[in-house]
C-alpha cells in the first residue's frame, strides 16, 4: 500500500509541474536570441543562400533582422513597416515606408521579421519585396505560430502560441501603429 501511495503522489507531483508549466506565458530571453540568430546564419550558409542586402520588416524584425545582418558580415539594411487600420469588426493593415525597396532589385534579398503569427502580414512583405525584383528573396523570423498560414524560410522555433519576445519590454512598444503615428 505504500508504494501505491508513494507512485501516485510522485505522478500527481509530475503532472501538477506539467500543468503549470503550460499555465505560465512563453517567453524568451536574449540569450534565446543571440543562440537564434546563430543558428539561423549557420543555417543559411549550409542551404547556399548568401544574402546581400536584409529587409527587415516591423519592430521585430528591425531587432531580429538588425541582429542577423550583422551575423552575415555586416550586411547592408532597409526596413518597412506597417500600420494598423481599425474599421468596424475588421483590423487591416498596410505598409509603410516602402521607398527604400528598391534597393534590393537584381540581389539576393533577405526578408526578416521578428513573428509570424497568422502569416498575413509576411505575406503581404513578401508581394512588396518581389515587385522589386530581387534576384533572389528568402525569409525569416524569430518564431512562427503552428497556426500560420506561410511559414518562413529560415525560423528558430515553431510555437503554439505566441511567445513575449525579449523587445517587448515597455508599454510604448505595445502600442498600436496607428496610435503611434496619430500621436505625432
Amino acid at each position: 500500500m505504500d508504494l501505491i501511495s508513494i507512485f501516485i503522489g510522485i505522478v500527481g507531483t509530475l503532472a501538477s509541474i506539467v500543468g503549470i508549466y503550460y499555465s505560465i506565458p512563453s517567453f524568451s530571453s536574449w540569450r534565446s536570441v543571440r543562440i537564434a540568430v546563430q543558428k539561423l546564419a549557420k543555417q543559411m550558409s549550409i542551404s547556399g543562400f548568401n544574402p546581400e542586402i536584409v529587409v527587415m520588416y516591423g519592430r521585430g524584425g528591425a531587432i531580429f533582422g538588425g541582429l542577423l545582418a550583422g551575423n552575415l558580415g555586416n550586411l547592408p539594411v532597409i526596413s518597412i513597416d506597417r500600420e494598423v487600420i481599425y474599421n468596424v469588426g475588421t483590423t487591416e493593415t498596410n505598409l509603410i515606408h516602402t521607398n527604400s525597396l528598391h534597393n534590393v532589385a537584381g540581389k539576393r534579398a533577405l526578408l526578416v521579421t521578428g513573428e509570424v503569427v497568422t502569416g498575413s502580414q509576411l505575406t503581404s512583405a513578401k508581394i512588396a519585396v518581389t515587385k522589386e525584383n530581387p534576384a533572389e528573396l528568402r525569409t525569416a523570423s524569430y518564431y512562427v505560430c503552428e497556426t500560420s498560414s506561410t511559414y518562413p524560410d529560415f525560423y528558430w522555433r515553431e510555437t503554439k502560441q505566441i511567445i513575449n519576445v525579449p523587445w517587448r519590454f515597455g508599454k510604448s512598444y505595445r502600442r498600436t501603429s496607428k496610435r503611434a503615428l496619430s500621436n505625432k
